[in-house]
């Protein structure tokens, strides 16, 4: 009586380890960032000189906030949430809260509004984070004050058309004034970005804002900048594995073969 060849061995272990491959967790990424150090405020001056606007913040105010959540049966208490605030622009605001299958963070300084959220699970997770500034300001004189601001998010995973597993990265900004003659304007911008159609996506843009001063009566007004990402995977928990990693047929069939040959070498050497 003769064993198995140890190659042979060896590519049946071989194709039983490909016949088992562990499935690959779905994972879903977000992030968005509002480039605070691209702020510019620029004046132009109507009046020739004699009366050039000023502009002013009178209020200044900024927060950071994340939270990542994860299911478990029986039911635990890992749900992290951190905030933070600042009476300014310029603090650095930092949260980061994380269970074992989620993470978000945000972060707020004098250069940037960042926020980030990541889950991966064959469960219910989810995450959210958000950084903003918001100000009131002044505009006196007679000119204009035109306010740029620079943005970008993307996000990532997911799959075409999926409501269950999903990132979301949006970006919102806004800015008002009025005189006190009544005159004012406003104007807000809302980019939400989703990753249902399953391809990563990157968008970016600029934000373009003009207060008007008549040189007689005062402006007032508020600014404010909002950078988001939330991610979701919610699966039942008897629904098993998301996106497995299938077999090709090819390698069934190559199976079948390898197991045939063995057979019919195991009948010669015992003939």
């Amino acid at each position: 009586m003769k064993c198995l060849s140890i190659p042979a061995v060896a590519a049946l272990y071989a194709l039983c380890a490909v016949g088992s491959l562990p499935s690959a967790n779905a994972s879903v990424v977000a992030s968005s960032t509002i480039d605070w150090s691209s702020f510019n405020i620029q004046l132009i001056d109507l009046s020739n000189g004699t009366n050039a606007p000023a502009f002013r913040w009178t209020a200044q105010s900024g927060v950071a906030n994340s939270w990542a959540f994860v299911w478990t049966n029986p039911p635990s208490n890992d749900y992290p949430n951190q905030s933070v605030t600042a009476a300014d622009f310029g603090s650095a605001l930092t949260t980061d809260t994380a269970t074992t299958l989620s993470q978000s963070r945000a972060t707020r300084n004098a250069d940037s509004l960042d926020s980030h959220s990541q889950s991966a699970t064959d469960y219910y997770t989810n995450g959210f984070a958000t950084a903003g500034n918001n100000g009131d300001f002044e505009l006196s004189g007679n000119g204009l004050a035109i306010l740029t601001l620079d943005w970008q998010h993307s996000v990532s995973g997911g799959g075409e058309g999926d409501i269950y597993n999903w990132a979301n990265a949006t970006t919102s900004i806004y800015a008002n004034y009025y005189g006190s003659d009544g005159a004012g304007a406003n104007k807000s911008v809302l980019v939400s970005t989703n990753s249902y159609d399953a391809v990563p996506q990157t968008r970016n843009g600029s934000f373009v804002f003009v207060i008007s001063g008549d040189g007689e009566h005062l402006v007032s007004g508020s600014f404010g900048a909002t950078a988001s990402a939330r991610t979701m995977i919610s699966r039942p928990e008897d629904s098993g594995p998301i996106n497995p990693v299938p077999v090709p047929a090819s390698a069934w069939l190559f199976g079948t073969m390898l197991l045939g040959w063995l057979t019919g070498r195991r009948r010669l050497a015992a003939g």
